[in-house]
């Protein structure tokens, strides 16, 4: 087994939970190095007998599934380098740097895989609470910093898994693809934290010089603070990730039909008013 895998732009993550990732994620690349014969080969049967019911027979799937192959192969026995890598990328290329908060850790002697769970609860117990109440923009970007890190971790276990179901013909083909994109977008959020991070500290520098503005100010902090959680959805804006592309038509259609009832009551009023 290489080096202990660690993400280097997660924070509030202990020792023992990257020493249980780092055997996990060993695991499941063994795991899947042996599978992908398996897979490989059923890949060929099928091409194989799609080509001889359509009576057509090309070179081109072939050395499309081997090159598949190689780079598959390539890609488990490097995976937690990659992973690494692209988080420098994403951190070095925007120029983010996540300071090494003072978090409370969760540190246990055995790092079996059971022992995850308890340690995410603990986790979530002593640093959640800790964040969530410092009603203060840096709280709240903190705590959504402590949320992408315990994302990344978790995304990271299945894209082994992805790689292996990209071979399987269907709609698991596009399986990587997605998995794909959905370890980039929450990587994401730390740009999108950064230009938030820029907005607040811009926020403490307004003049309160105006009659009233205090209470303007006091107002644009309070939204600014809601806002900070919204970073799931900005990011998916900014960066044109679809998972919260239907979000406004969501809020639009709760609005519409939370509207529907209201408009009944009121005909029915006006109709009983009519008769009487």
């Amino acid at each position: 087994m290489e080096n202990k895998f660690i993400i280097p732009s997660c924070i509030g993550i202990p020792d023992s939970m990257w020493e249980i990732s780092t055997n996990s994620i060993y695991q499941i690349k063994q795991i899947c190095i042996k599978a992908l014969l398996i897979v490989v080969i059923l890949r060929f049967l099928t091409e194989g007998i799609s080509d001889i019911i359509d009576g057509q027979f090309s070179l081109k799937k072939p050395i499309k599934i081997i090159s598949m192959l190689l780079l598959s192969i390539i890609a488990l026995m490097h995976y937690e380098q990659i992973i690494m890598y692209m988080d420098k990328i994403i951190t070095n290329v925007f120029n983010i740097e996540v300071s090494k908060f003072d978090l409370t850790t969760v540190e246990l002697k055995e790092t079996s895989l059971l022992k995850l769970p308890k340690i995410l609860i603990k986790m979530l117990l002593n640093n959640i609470a800790r964040y969530f109440f410092l009603f203060s923009h840096k709280g709240a970007i903190m705590l959504m910093y402590y949320f992408r890190s315990v994302i990344l971790i978790i995304t990271a276990h299945f894209g082994p898994i992805s790689i292996i179901f990209s071979f399987l013909p269907g709609p698991l083909k596009s399986s990587f693809k997605t998995w794909l994109k959905s370890y980039l977008y929450v990587s994401c959020w730390a740009i999108t934290l950064k230009i938030l991070t820029a907005i607040s500290k811009a926020l403490t520098e307004i003049p309160l010089n105006n009659e009233g503005s205090e209470l303007s100010y006091n107002l644009l902090s309070f939204v600014f603070f809601f806002i900070i959680f919204l970073t799931p959805a900005l990011t998916s804006k900014f960066f044109g990730f679809a998972s919260y592309a239907n979000l406004g038509g969501t809020i639009a259609t709760g609005i519409s039909m939370s509207r529907d009832p209201i408009n009944l009551i009121s005909k029915a009023r006006k109709s009983m008013k009519r008769n009487n």
